[in-house]
């Protein structure tokens, strides 16, 4: 004879069994169902990674190159772009100062002829004032004398 408390006992056994058993079963199911899947797929799988991997990394290095020219065609450019900027306004400072410096040549040339002119009058009042230009004038006759004198030497001889 069962008792109750004795029945109850393997009422949850067996149930706790049939739970355990079914438990196993879904757990070799699955295992089987992966190591079959992994078998037959697992190429593929780990082709597919590896393929994924890959783009990712083509994509960054592509990534890398378009920035790196990028930086070398537009930063650079830009960078060129002002410093060609820059030496054009500096070369429109030197141009405007070097046509500055060329009116005031220009004007003190206009000015040379008459300057010269003046400074001429002024030297021989100058030679007048110190007598200076009746020396000479004794000079430039002392040399044609002695120009003269050594002409009749030469039909002398």
């Amino acid at each position: 004879m069962v008792l109750k408390g004795e029945s109850d006992m393997l009422g949850s056994m067996s149930i706790a069994l049939a739970f355990g058993v079914v438990l196993l079963k879904v757990y070799e199911w699955l295992k089987y169902t992966f190591v079959t899947f992994w078998i037959v797929n697992g190429a593929s799988i780990l082709l597919f990674i590896a393929k994924l991997i890959g783009i990712i990394l083509l994509g960054y290095f592509l990534y890398r190159i378009a920035f790196s020219f990028y930086q070398i065609y537009w930063v650079q450019m830009d960078e060129a772009k002002r410093d060609i900027s820059k030496i054009k306004t500096e070369l429109e400072e030197e141009t405007s100062s070097l046509r500055h410096c060329v009116r005031s040549l220009e004007w003190d040339c206009s000015d040379l002829s008459r300057k010269v002119q003046v400074l001429a009058k002024n030297t021989m009042k100058l030679k007048k004032f110190t007598g200076l230009d009746e020396v000479e004038k004794i000079e430039k006759a002392k040399k044609k004398v002695q120009k003269t004198m050594g002409a009749i030497d030469e039909s002398d001889s």
